[in-house]
């Protein structure tokens, strides 16, 4: 925390999708990519990949809020942060959204 002076992120909302199951032991990957970038927010959506199969195991979206410690409040993010955000989003904008992203938790109305 003294590194970064009380500037950290919080995590504010949080999505998982099991797909399949996972075994103690079985060999795993994640991938993360970086679907959106505000000024005070970005959501990352990670895949978790059985590794000798190469088949998709589960999806987990997180929205983190950039949050300032001492002050106990959301803020913007710090220059060299927003930065650093805009660069790796740039990096990955060819890769597609997943389907899944933004879908929320709801029931259907019956």
């Amino acid at each position: 925390m003294e590194a970064r002076g009380g500037h950290e992120y919080v995590i504010v909302e949080n999505h998982v999708h099991y797909i399949d199951e996972l075994a103690l032991g079985t060999p795993i990957h994640v991938t993360t990519q970086l679907i959106a970038v505000d000024d005070k927010r970005y959501i990352l959506f990670h895949r978790i990949w059985k590794s000798e199969t190469n088949e998709l195991a589960a999806t987990n979206e997180v929205k983190c809020l950039g949050f300032n410690l001492t002050e106990r409040r959301p803020e913007n993010w710090r220059p060299v942060v927003a930065e650093r955000l805009e660069q790796i989003l740039q990096a990955q904008a060819g890769e597609e959204i997943p389907a899944v992203a933004g879908q929320g938790i709801a029931l259907k109305k019956r």
